[in-house]
């Protein structure tokens, strides 16, 4: 489904793109006056995201990953190449050994869609390289740092072993980055979680999947703890891990490749797993 986004600019245009049976949240972010957005977290489904831009008006300018995905197969880069755009993931990319040609994005860059203004954040935690991108002081598209029910798994990178230490960088960040920001700074994640029977644990298909920074910080009971507290939280209570997440890594990385598309949906199979 291609949703459209309600925003307080008539210049600003967001539309969330959900890939239901995975609960993937992609985006397209532009400026209407500009004729020109920006998409982030695109799936493999690079077409679907073509389509959402121009149905807008619009003309993809550049190609945004929040992090190295571990549930799906990312389409960023391969929509970047096939649109001949630049693809952009955060600095620390280079530690993992990312091997597409991409252009780094670090703490406090901007990018510009017109008079749309795109701020790229540092949330390391779930990944080391985890960017959220803040659109315009009114949207935060969190990625995988923030759900709208949960917060980001730290152990898919950084290991059972240094979880601890993954989830210390998550604290750091919600509470020194995103919570910073006002009440009614509006959140965007990067996944909704799916039940086995394909329903969505919060909203439904076609509806918008968001909600206020400050409804989290009341009703999120993971963001009142202190730091101990939130470490032990999310280091002993780790959910399943996604099917095939190291391969699903490998390719997102550049260093492994898939076969065909029926390898890339069976690679796929199962929940995203991404929340803790």
């Amino acid at each position: 489904e291609v949703v459209p986004i309600e925003t307080e600019s008539e210049d600003l245009v967001v539309r969330q793109i959900q890939r239901r049976a995975k609960g993937c949240l992609g985006y397209v972010v532009g400026s209407r006056d500009a004729q020109a957005a920006v998409v982030v977290d695109a799936t493999r489904q690079t077409d679907q995201f073509k389509v959402a831009t121009q149905d807008a008006g619009l003309s993809i300018s550049r190609v945004l990953d929040t992090h190295v995905h571990a549930d799906h197969i990312s389409g960023s880069p391969t929509l970047a190449d096939e649109v001949g755009v630049p693809y952009h993931i955060g600095e620390q990319a280079g530690e993992r050994g990312v091997e597409y040609d991409y252009e780094p994005l670090s703490h406090g860059d901007v990018i510009e869609v017109g008079d749309v203004e795109i701020e790229a954040l540092h949330t390391p935690g779930h990944t080391s390289e985890m960017l959220n991108y803040l659109v315009d002081g009114e949207f935060l598209l969190t990625g995988d740092t923030l759900f709208v029910d949960a917060v980001g798994r730290t152990e898919l990178q950084f290991g059972e072993a240094d979880a601890a230490r993954g989830a210390g960088l998550l604290y750091d960040s919600l509470h020194e980055t995103v919570l910073d920001r006002p009440d009614d700074t509006t959140i965007l994640p990067g996944h909704v979680t799916v039940t086995s029977d394909g329903r969505y644990e919060n909203g439904a298909p076609g509806d918008p999947i968001q909600t206020r920074l400050g409804q989290l910080r009341d009703e999120l009971d993971l963001l009142g703890l202190d730091r101990e507290a939130f470490i032990e939280r999310l280091t002993e209570n780790a959910p399943e891990k996604p099917p095939n997440y190291e391969t699903v890594i490998a390719i997102n990385t550049g260093r492994a490749t898939v076969a065909d598309e029926g390898e890339a949906t069976e690679l796929e199979l199962g929940p995203n797993n991404c929340a803790a």
